[in-house]
């Protein structure tokens, strides 16, 4: 499988991408996406460590 996140993925998109996928190959992009997140996978802890700014 070919994944590519861009910055113009909307929230239903990114309802499609596994959150293991999201945490192993785009850990880097968790902030820059975070608003777009499903709110099951921004309230998993998992995923909010992987965010350097908690708010």
């Amino acid at each position: 499988m070919f994944l590519i996140v861009s910055n113009d993925l909307t929230s239903i998109e990114l309802e499609y991408i596994p959150k293991i996928v999201l945490l192993r190959e785009f850990e880097n992009c968790i902030d820059l996406l975070w608003d777009r997140l499903p709110e099951h996978i921004r309230a998993d802890s998992e995923v909010q460590r992987h965010r350097s700014t908690v708010v």
